[in-house]
């Protein structure tokens, strides 16, 4: 039965849509391609589809059709940022309407009203639907289904449906397992419609989907026998509360308001909301299940568990959400709460949030004009140039969009010893500069060390989330870098905190001054200082220098230990190899400790060298430093 429609909320339902439209278009293709975006395009950039198959997706842990799409929209129009993300905008305005169809065939206008809503100012589907990644593209087409499924289930097929149906299964389970998942939960719902489905034909429709999914089934193999990802935390209880807020755009205010008007309509309606119960039972179950399953999952067995994945069944909750808020009132109370929600969503998203003038990416756009300005102003052969990506053409792409080049002396820090091989180039380099740059994965904070004790004055600093370009000079008369702490090994008479075993001291083998250290293999502890967090760690300082120079045969290997305890509890243990930074001669070493998080002001640091193989080394000028120009949190927002 043809529900009746009301023209005026049907119009500002589309008013809705083209508000989300315009929120998802403004400056979409302005900011940088993300690593992940990157790392798409060269996935997607083999010379042939086998060899994207089988290097750019076989490898990866997403199915295919997100870089199958990309081989082939890259062909056909570029891969700029904004030929890039554009269809994904789209995917995410498509969302927005599928959002307000998917409402109006379960509940009514109002209930499309509120939900469309939501949709269109919650802060991670309008991010996502500017990033060319799988989630817009997966939620666009898990959406269509739910569409599609539901008509199968009320008994409201069209001509398209079936067909509709199961190609959106298809792409939609081609997108994100997680897609896939949320795929089966909702054609496992057709099980509380049993007696309008016709049992034998849904089936039939499955089997259709997975017969179409075959062809990727060994590809899915492929990815399921890899590791889960390795740099997520485990969640906590704490996740559940967080998630909710963020589906809020982080505003306790807005989601407190909202969710509280739900709650006064669940209670105080509950009458009115049992004509369409198992729909929203339904709409609760897609909801949770995927959040629970990925929650358990991530602590059990590996952690997956991160906002971007649980995109696909956001959208069920705010249909729910907008189906209980309708029964406050008449249509007139549903229009003012869409307004309420358009408004305070909006101010959450753009002033809150700053969505359109931050983004927690890294900024390989900006890094590569800053590289290229600064070559253009000091010329490419007064400047040692030090990155680090995950790949390498991440910055070639900027530099190609750009019009320009650099090359780079280290491209990136493929391996350990890359450190020292840094360390070495900045000692030998006659240039007066020396750029370091990256984006997503950090230059190691030693490298900046070494780069400030030969070129202390910090011409240019600029830092992005998760990205820097940053360009150091040599000092013009006596500039010596601030240190807020220091201590050196070498003060041991006159500080206590040392325990320095006066054997060790000797005259005959130095690097400067007039004595160093001798650890010999009976030896197995020297050199130890001890101390409070409070005193080393000062002004808010959060990163330590521990340095010295080191002379030994090449095998030999000490440990460079930091140690934190809180009473007898050892909280914190790290032991750097000495013979990662091992050359011929005298060789300087740097372990940059950053603050770890939780840590107390009375808890002891402990630092000493541990000979555990009983090495020959000689050590001179092993010293403690907290630098004020120190400074590698990339992750502030």
């Amino acid at each position: 039965m043809q529900k009746t429609q009301d023209k005026h909320l049907n119009f500002a339902l589309w008013i809705i849509v083209a508000f989300g439209a315009m929120l998802r278009l403004l400056f979409f293709s302005e900011w940088s391609l993300s690593n992940d975006e990157l790392s798409t395009i060269y996935r997607a950039s083999y010379d042939n589809l086998s060899e994207v198959i089988e290097k750019g997706i076989l490898t990866d842990n997403h199915p295919a059709l997100l870089e199958l799409f990309v081989y082939c929209w890259q062909d056909l129009f570029g891969n700029s940022a904004f030929a890039l993300r554009l269809p994904f905008v789209l995917f995410g305005i498509g969302s927005l309407v599928y959002i307000q169809k998917i409402a109006r065939l379960l509940f009514d206008q109002k209930t499309a009203l509120i939900a469309t809503a939501l949709c269109a100012t919650a802060y991670f589907l309008v991010l996502y639907s500017q990033i060319a990644r799988p989630y817009a593209m997966g939620t666009f087409f898990v959406l269509v289904f739910t569409h599609a499924a539901f008509q199968i289930f009320l008994d409201q097929k069209k001509k398209h449906t079936l067909i509709v149906f199961i190609l959106s299964g298809l792409f939609a389970t081609l997108s994100h397992y997680l897609a896939a998942f949320s795929i089966l939960l909702v054609y496992l719902c057709g099980l509380f419609y049993w007696k309008t489905i016709k049992p034998f034909h849904y089936l039939l429709y499955g089997v259709a989907m997975l017969l179409l999914f075959s062809p990727h089934l060994s590809i899915t193999l492929e990815h399921f026998s890899h590791e889960s990802v390795g740099w997520l935390p485990t969640p906590d209880s704490q996740f559940f509360g967080d998630y909710i807020l963020y589906l809020f755009n982080e505003s306790s205010i807005y989601a407190a308001v909202v969710l509280g008007l739900t709650a006064l309509a669940a209670l105080f309606h509950l009458n009115a909301l049992k004509k369409q119960g198992k729909e929203r039972l339904i709409l609760l179950l897609l909801f949770f299940t995927p959040l629970l399953i990925t929650y358990f999952y991530s602590i059990w067995v590996g952690p997956i568990l991160q906002y971007s994945i649980l995109i696909f069944s956001a959208p069920f909750f705010f249909l729910l959400v907008g189906s209980l808020l309708p029964a406050l009132g008449s249509k007139k109370i549903s229009f003012i709460l869409a307004c309420f929600i358009l408004l305070f969503g909006t101010k959450a998203l753009v002033v809150d949030q700053s969505f359109y003038s931050k983004k927690y990416f890294s900024n390989f756009k900006g890094v590569s004009q800053n590289i290229l300005e600064w070559q253009e102003t000091y010329g490419a052969d007064s400047i040692l140039f030090i990155a680090n990506t995950n790949n390498p053409a991440h910055f070639s792409y900027y530099f190609n969009e750009l019009g320009d080049s650099v090359v780079f002396n280290i491209p990136n820090f493929a391996a350990p010893n890359y450190t020292s091989r840094a360390r070495d180039l900045i000692e030998a380099s006659k240039k007066p500069y020396v750029c370091i740059a990256f984006g997503n994965t950090p230059v190691p904070f030693e490298v900046h060390e070494f780069a400030k004790n030969k070129f202390p004055m910090t011409v240019h600093r600029e830092k992005y989330f998760n990205s820097e370009a940053v360009l150091y000079g040599k000092s013009r008369g006596n500039f010596m870098r601030s240190k807020v702490f220091s201590t050196d090994a070498k003060s041991y008479q006159r500080n206590p905190k040392w325990k320095v075993l006066p054997e060790l001291i000797q005259d005959s083998i130095v690097m400067e001054d007039t004595v160093s250290f001798h650890i010999d293999e009976n030896i197995e502890y020297a050199l130890t200082y001890r101390d409070t967090i409070k005193n080393v760690f000062r002004q808010g300082l959060k990163f330590l220098s521990l340095e010295s120079n080191f002379k030994s045969p090449q095998n030999a290997n000490l440990l460079m230990v930091v140690s934190i305890k809180r009473g007898d509890e050892e909280i914190y243990w790290r032991g750097t190899e000495t013979n990662t930074f091992y050359k011929e001669g005298w060789y300087d070493m740097i372990y940059v400790l950053e603050r770890i998080e939780d840590i107390k002001d009375s808890d002891l640091i402990t630092t000493f060298l541990w000979n555990p193989n009983h090495h020959e080394v000689y050590v001179d000028n092993f010293s403690l430093n907290l630098y004020k120009d120190s400074d590698y949190d990339y992750y502030q927002k």
